[in-house]
């Protein structure tokens, strides 16, 4: 499996991404960034969907 590369522009991109969705919010002035309430739900969703179906499918 490889790796995927990230540069500063395209986490960048990433970042800005994230923020229109909702999903990451910047802590004040600092470069830090936070999960929105929707973007934990979200990731937690990803999770149980991952172990329920996902994983149980690529099993076969």
């Amino acid at each position: 499996m490889k790796i995927p590369e990230f540069n500063t522009g395209k986490i960048s991109r990433l970042l800005k991404r994230l923020k229109v969705f909702g999903l990451i919010k910047r802590a004040g002035k600092t470069y830090k960034y936070y999960l929105t309430k929707l973007g934990k739900e979200l990731i937690i969703t990803a999770e149980k969907l991952k172990e329920t179906v996902l994983i149980p499918v690529l099993n076969y």
